[in-house]
């Protein structure tokens, strides 16, 4: 009888469930999208923007719902005459208002909603702008580790390369040092990228949660394009608008002469001895506008709506300025970005490729080759600053699009 069937089946066992257990712990990839997908939908977040939105609905229900209405009841002993009774009374009373200041209040509160959501909708845009910038960071900080990881890895085999060329006398002690010297730079250089791949994680990490420490995230910056143009419009324009038209709505209300009226309807029953009688009671009611009640609603309105529309006034003022600067940079850095990656970094690595061939013939002095290799190296480096740079201008730009179509 042979075993061979049944420690395979054995060995097949132990190798489907290491594989599973590898599976299982690979970091999940995460790319730009997604992570602005996870801070979305944090529930802080969603908490947050909903409650503004909740408290502006709450304020429109207010406006809206009339006031109680009353009902008072009244009970009067009697004596006249040597007889006795009583007087009773109950009566149904509803304030309204004639001046039509309801009207206004209530208008007041639907623009203080369109407020409320217009600052949603803006801050959900800030978050995005913020989530990607944290991204696109955390990703130029990987992009730099592995250049100078790269970096190291070459200049270590060099050294070791020119330590055997001192030994066998090809190469001169002070070139052997020299090249020494230079891996633990760059050694020294691939920590500090170290540590600043784990400070863009933890940036990263608090808009999107801790997957994001360990995520995989994409290997390469993407060369952004430029949104398309508009003229006017801004999110921050567009809450500002919403604003001033909020106040503008609370001092036409400020303004309107209140005019509260209350009306009620009862009945009236006395009874004296023997006879009864009853009958129907109606009540009207007016407040004398004697005393200017609303002199400090006026003026706080008006400050409001001065407040309001200083501050759309210079967003407006700003903007086009504003706008112009962020598309001219945007264009430049995209230009830089393409620049050094069609044309400094492909000729970067020929020449350093050049340079090492033509040292391990000799053919090269070792301060020719560190300058051919730092070269490379600080061209890369320059390529995933200028592509970061890029990102940022262009999320600046899209920044300031408005938030309603």
């Amino acid at each position: 009888m042979s075993f061979f069937p049944v420690w395979s089946g054995r060995l097949a066992l132990v190798l489907s469930a290491f594989l599973s257990s590898w599976a299982a712990a690979e970091p999940a990839r995460m790319t730009a999208d997604q992570a602005v997908e996870h801070a979305l939908s944090r529930g802080q977040w969603q908490q947050e923007w909903q409650a503004g939105v909740d408290l502006a609905r709450g304020d429109l229900a207010l406006a809206r719902t009339l006031p109680n209405p009353s009902i008072v009841a009244s009970r009067e002993d009697l004596a006249e005459a040597g007889a006795t009774g009583e007087e009773l009374t109950v009566l149904l009373s509803q304030s309204f208002d004639l001046g039509g200041v309801r009207g206004l209040h209530i208008r007041a509160a639907e623009a203080g909603l369109a407020v409320a959501e217009v600052q949603a909708l803006r801050d959900r845009r800030q978050v995005r702008s913020e989530t990607l910038l944290a991204y696109y960071r955390a990703v130029a900080a990987e992009q730099v580790r592995a250049i100078r990881a790269e970096a190291l890895a070459e200049l270590e085999q060099i050294a070791d390369a020119a330590s055997k060329r001192h030994a066998e006398g090809d190469l001169s002690g002070f070139e052997a040092r020299r090249l020494q010297q230079s891996a633990e730079q760059a050694r020294a250089a691939h920590a500090d990228a170290e540590s600043e791949v784990h400070v863009t994680r933890a940036a990263l990490a608090a808009w999107v949660g801790a997957s994001a420490a360990s995520a995989l995230l994409d290997d390469t910056l993407p060369v952004p394009e430029l949104p398309a143009a508009r003229d006017v419009g801004s999110a921050n324009l567009d809450v500002l608008t919403a604003e001033q038209a909020r106040a503008e709505a609370e001092l036409e209300a400020a303004r309107r002469l209140s005019l509260p009226v209350t009306v009620g309807v009862g009945r009236k029953r006395v009874r004296l001895g023997d006879a009864s009688d009853d009958a129907v009671v109606l009540e009207f009611g007016v407040a004398l506008p004697l005393f200017d009640r609303q002199q400090g609603e006026r003026a706080r309105a008006s400050a409001a709506l001065a407040l309001a529309e200083s501050r759309r006034e210079r967003e407006e003022a700003t903007l086009q300025v504003t706008r112009s600067a962020l598309m001219a940079q945007a264009q430049a850095r995209i230009a830089a970005v393409e620049r050094v990656n069609n044309h400094l970094r492909p000729e970067a690595i020929a020449l350093s490729a050049i340079a090492k061939a033509s040292f391990s013939e000799g053919e090269l002095e070792v301060f020719a080759l560190l300058d051919a290799l730092e070269s490379n190296t600080r061209v890369a480096e320059q390529s995933a600053a200028e592509g970061l740079r890029a990102l940022e201008a262009v999320l600046a730009l899209e920044a300031l699009m408005p938030v309603q179509p």
